[in-house]
């Protein structure tokens, strides 16, 4: 078969081919225009009730068959295939402004889609914009793209024609595509297709942002006008203002961090060297044993996410025999270099390194590289893996032999090998802000390795703030020793030091030990001075407005907003899932489940978003109910076959708001094939109140038998 129109003004052509036998058959839509064809193709499987049409439509909007977009001439004909099941889809459609205030009118026929039975715009002098959407079948829907300013109440009424009378059901299309029903609108039957009538006002319940509403018709056929919004009162919502703080002592990937063997309680954060001679003790043998029972078991990182470092060499500083931490089959292959520290100074001390620009060595760092990196870098315990193994604890320095330091060509394929072996969501660190070869890269932090209010501490600072090398990834660093009395006098005890992490967005620091700075500082305030700095670090998420409707329609649908903002110093750097809740104050059990698609990498410091989702949430006027907020990283609440080796106090996060949290633990679940997820982590932002169906009620509530209002 073969079907082809051209348009009145002979611009543009359409066509559709296919075979006659329609149980198996190819087809294809050609379109020519000034620029030539463009052709789409593809196999169709026909069945009896598939159907090839041709539409006029006046308004010739663009369509999609199949999920392939195909644009259509300005005027004239259009030739579409539409399969069973398939939707067409108006690529022009407009975004519907709806008021918060007075009624909205939208028209049918400016529709967003419709389904696989595309009912006609037929001209008509009896509708609004003369037009409507005509014999609108059972089973069939359209869809509208509307957007709402604020959460509200709504009341919504068709205008339409049904010769028998027939029900069409209003759903809340979310971004998977699940539909969530809404209300039902009664249509009379009016005995024909042309005498239009207004339907009775049903209740609609919107959270604010962009909607997709489907209107699927349940019965007989129908002609649809136009659908109106006539907002509630303002008064519908109800809000609330959470008390602000300046953050949790404890949060996960932030603040003050611990290291090797110590353990500090206020550490959500571990820093820990890998050895190379230890981790590959054999060429291509690696032992991962080593790394989980003797490094990450140790108590400073045990339970934490963690900071790795991997490193070949230590520093001249130790006795020369410990100076080399790599594989001695390393060793053999590549050799080593040696001297005494200072070439002038006959007497300084000797010390020795690897080779780091030797072709051998570059190829063997790059393996092992990369198997560190597979291993670790899909762990959820991992936050950073530093950019290491080139130069004394892989900081790419040989002090004070820079004459054997990595060239810059050896740097810069180590730095390329982390940063695609880390993966795409991955993080890094790197120690050189000015170094041209680390320019900034998505997932690329900076580590200072002397943290501290010296001329390097400053200059590190300054580069960071100055070329906004924050933004990609996390700014780390730790205290360096040797540090003079009056440095820790101006970090700790003056706000010099809350200055320095604010310069820099520091997200973690690894400091002395709170007993080595109360040695040196006997009139140091540990909970005021240091507490306040470790909090200040990283981001900081406070709830500064909370907003909530309780639709009071059989469904239950509850719509929740909180307002967002980022008051910390840095971005959150992690990919996390951020959740909204209904939750029975007495049981603490989750009645309705929001699950945003909110990224919090996009939150910078100050900035501010809106969470809004809509759940079911079938509510007892006689119980008490909480709004929950929740952000957890992504599958901790997953069911697993055990649970991961991080605290559950280190896999969600608290707001920076005085509100009651439930704490979060691990727990099996009663049927042990299912295994371990987290439970609790929700901040409790406020408890909702119902006043009862049969209360007084005022003439506008009337209509909404069920509100809840909002204390916290």
């Amino acid at each position: 078969m073969y079907v082809e129109k051209t348009s009145v003004h002979g611009r543009k052509s359409f066509a559709i081919t296919g075979l006659s036998d329609f149980r198996s058959s190819t087809f294809e839509v050609r379109e020519q225009g000034r620029d030539g064809f463009r052709i789409w193709k593809g196999p169709m499987t026909f069945d009896s009730s598939t159907m090839l049409k041709t539409i006029m439509n006046s308004k010739a909007k663009p369509f999609q068959v199949n999920s392939v977009w195909h644009p259509v001439w300005t005027s004239g004909l259009v030739v579409a295939a539409f399969l069973a099941g398939g939707t067409v889809q108006d690529a022009s459609a407009e975004t519907h402004q709806v008021r918060d205030r007075g009624t909205t009118l939208v028209e049918a026929e400016s529709y967003l889609a419709v389904s696989e039975v595309p009912p006609k715009i037929e001209p008509s002098e009896r509708c609004s914009g003369n037009s409507n959407l005509e014999y609108f079948w059972a089973n069939s829907w359209f869809e509208l793209e509307i957007e709402t300013p604020r959460m509200l109440n709504y009341r919504m009424s068709l205008r339409a024609a049904s010769d028998k009378g027939t029900q069409i059901e209003v759903q809340r299309v979310d971004g998977a595509g699940k539909a969530i029903s809404l209300a039902t609108i009664d249509v009379p039957g009016s005995g024909s297709y042309t005498d239009y009538q207004t339907t009775r006002d049903v209740a609609v319940s919107l959270p604010s942002g962009l909607h997709r509403l489907r209107f699927e018709n349940v019965s007989q056929g129908v002609n649809v006008d136009y659908i109106t919004f006539s907002a509630g009162a303002i008064d519908d919502i109800v809000t609330v203002n959470p008390v602000a703080t300046d953050g949790p002592d404890i949060n996960p990937l932030k603040g003050f961090n611990t290291g090797w063997w110590r353990n500090e309680n206020y550490a959500s954060v571990g820093f820990q060297y890998i050895e190379w001679g230890k981790l590959e003790p054999q060429d291509d043998l690696f032992d991962w044993d080593y790394v989980e029972k003797e490094v990450l078991a140790r108590e400073g990182t045990r339970g934490r996410h963690m900071i790795l470092q991997f490193v070949v060499d230590w520093d001249y500083r130790e006795p020369v025999d410990s100076n080399y931490l790599g594989p001695a089959w390393l060793r053999e292959m590549v050799g080593e270099v040696s001297g005494i520290a200072d070439p002038k100074d006959s007497k300084s001390r000797q010390m020795r390194a690897t080779p780091y620009n030797d072709p051998v060595f570059i190829e063997e760092a790059i393996e092992a590289i990369g198997a560190l990196c597979d291993h670790y870098k899909d762990d959820p315990r991992t936050f950073v893996i530093q950019v290491g193994v080139l130069g004394f604890w892989g900081e790419w320095h040989t002090f004070p032999r820079e004459d054997w330091s990595p060239t810059a060509s050896t740097k810069q394929v180590i730095l390329n090998t982390y940063l695609n072996d880390i993966g795409k969501d991955g993080l890094t660190q790197v120690r050189y802000p000015d170094d041209p070869i680390c320019f900034p890269r998505k997932g690329m932090g900076y580590t200072n390795g002397t943290a501290t209010l010296s001329d390097h501490g400053y200059e590190f600072g300054d580069a960071i703030e100055r070329r906004k090398l924050w933004k990609n990834g996390p700014v780390g660093g730790e205290w360096p020793p040797n540090v003079e009395l009056n440095l820790w006098e101006r970090f700790f005890q003056t706000d010099e030091g809350e200055r320095f992490i604010r310069t820099a967005r520091y997200s973690t620091l690894l400091p002395p030990e709170p007993k080595e700075i109360a040695e040196k500082l006997p009139s140091w305030n540990q909970d005021r001075q240091f507490m306040k700095m470790h909090r200040l670090m990283g981001y900081n998420f406070q709830a500064t407005a909370v907003r909530h409707l309780v639709s009071a329609d059989d469904s239950g649908l509850a719509h929740i907003e909180v307002d967002l903002h980022n008051t910390g110093i840095a971005p959150f750097y992690k990919k996390w899932s951020v959740q909204l809740a209904v939750l029975n104050a007495k049981t603490l059990n989750v009645v309705g489940l929001v699950e945003t698609d909110t990224d919090l990498r996009l939150m910078g410091p100050g900035d501010s978003i809106t969470l809004a989702g809509s759940c079911i949430a079938t509510l007892d006027p006689r119980e008490e109910y909480q709004i929950g907020l929740r952000i957890l990283q992504t599958d901790a609440d997953e069911f697993k076959a055990s649970p991961w080796k991080l605290d559950a106090r280190n896999v969600y996060v608290v707001l920076a708001n005085d509100v009651k949290v439930m704490d979060g633990q691990w727990k099996e679940s009663e049927t042990p094939q299912e295994g371990w997820k987290l439970q609790g982590g929700w901040n409790m932002l406020g408890e909702i109140e119902f006043r009862l169906p049969n209360e007084p009620q005022s003439v506008e509530d009337d209509f909404f038998p069920l509100q809840g209002s909002f204390r916290p």
